[in-house]
């Protein structure tokens, strides 16, 4: 499949060989604070092979318009088609954070304290991709970064 690459000063394709800041993958992390204590939604896969937390998110894909459109198909893919981040990005309720070394868009949503609490909605199987997987909150702290993919580790300690 044919990977588009972004421009993350403009948010739109570019053709050119060179790009100074280009995007090949983005992803949503979703944020929420509770007890003054400030979680992140991330994914832990049943796999030895990828043995970290991650948010959601992946490669562009050819049909992706911009760098939004491929965070919002792939938090719908990892989440059983159950959030749909349209929203936020039409009405500009996120921020979002570039990792220049992984080419990689993340977009930060805030939520309220209620959002998905019982986190067992999303299944603990990715039927796109067919990946056995759990979502879960998980406290933002030291010990969650060192365990998360590097394309949000340097994103996250922005956060703490």
């Amino acid at each position: 499949m044919k990977r588009k690459i972004f421009d993350c000063d403009t948010m739109r394709e570019k053709k050119e060989i060179w790009v100074r800041r280009p995007i090949t993958a983005a992803g949503i992390l979703f944020k929420k604070i509770v007890n003054n204590e400030k979680y992140i939604l991330l994914m832990k896969y049943r796999s030895e092979k990828h043995n970290y937390l991650d948010d959601f998110g992946g490669r562009t894909e050819e049909k992706d318009i911009t760098p939004f459109d491929t965070a919002i198909r792939e938090t719908l893919e990892e989440s059983n088609n159950i959030i749909n981040a349209t929203k936020y990005i039409r009405e500009g309720k996120y921020k979002t954070y570039y990792d220049k070394k992984c080419k990689y868009l993340s977009i930060l949503i805030e939520e309220n304290k209620d959002f998905y609490n019982d986190t067992n909605v999303f299944g603990d199987y990715e039927y796109k991709d067919g990946i056995f997987r759990e979502l879960n909150w998980y406290k933002l702290d030291n010990d969650t970064i060192n365990k998360v993919s590097i394309r949000i580790k340097y994103i996250l300690m922005k956060l703490i």
